[in-house]
């Protein structure tokens, strides 16, 4: 007969993988609206190629079009804000480092990007493999998720946003940020903090999406509450997209003998 224990440490292997799926999965989301002054064009051109830049939806181009932008102006007041077009396009891409160095080079320019960071908190450990809870990225990413939350605390309502589109912003930054706290736990394998992070996530989000809950699940099974892991990768795997469910499914059944008794 398997012990419990050694079916834990096994469920703990197998989801643990699906923490970190694909990069592009994680991407942030291109809509939301720029905080803070907005930078100044010195010419008509300028701006004319700047609208070309965010107007295209080819990441491979967006990529080289924003070196070429960066090359043609190279003073540009856009700059901060075209490092962080590449980095959301070598996300896309599934191209972590680039996308890391452009977010890095984006917050030397603007170091209050509120979008910069909530990208980097959590893009930042998905490059951190497994069993390494001591990896210096791990405090980088945190340390972008709390300066995030510093950040909105102090950050005054724009004057161009309606109330309850800036509510929603900072509503979708709060969720990053603890999202990332959430991910940083688990490769620390500090399941109970990662547990109070995505939950939080998961009650204050309604759109909360399926990587969310597999993390969640992971969190819960870490810890060993298989009927609250098997509750979060259902959720996930009704949300989907494809990988996730596949991953959600797998997990529901990597701990099924252990669920027998959830009354699900």
């Amino acid at each position: 007969m398997v012990s419990v224990r050694k079916l834990r440490m096994t469920n703990y292997r197998l989801a643990y993988p699906w923490l970190i799926l694909s990069f592009s999965l994680c991407s942030q989301d291109l809509s939301l609206p720029p905080l803070g002054s907005l930078p100044q064009a010195r010419s008509e051109q300028e701006f004319s190629d700047w609208l070309d830049l965010l107007e295209s939806t080819d990441p491979e181009r967006t990529v080289r079009r924003a070196d070429e932008f960066l090359v043609k102006y190279p003073r540009t007041e856009f700059a901060g804000r075209a490092c962080q077009v590449q980095m959301l396009a070598y996300q896309q891409l599934d191209n972590y480092e680039a996308a890391v160095t452009a977010g890095r080079k984006a917050l030397q320019l603007h170091p209050e990007n509120l979008h910069v960071l909530a990208t980097l908190a959590n893009v930042i450990p998905l490059g951190v493999p497994q069993g390494h809870p001591g990896d210096p990225r791990l405090e980088e990413a945190a340390g972008y998720a709390r300066q995030l939350l510093s950040s909105l605390a102090k950050q005054k309502i724009p004057r161009s946003l309606p109330l309850t589109e800036w509510k929603s912003i900072r509503l979708r930054l709060e969720v990053s940020a603890h999202a990332a706290f959430g991910l940083v736990m688990l490769q620390r394998g500090q399941a109970k903090e990662a547990i109070q992070e995505l939950k939080w996530v998961t009650q204050h989000d309604s759109a909360a999406d399926a990587v969310h809950f597999l993390r969640l699940g992971t969190a819960y099974g870490a810890v060993g509450d298989y009927c609250s892991a098997a509750t979060a990768y259902h959720r996930a795997a009704a949300l989907g997209p494809e990988l996730v469910r596949k991953k959600a499914e797998a997990a529901q059944k990597s701990i099924a003998l252990m669920t027998v008794s959830c009354g699900q």
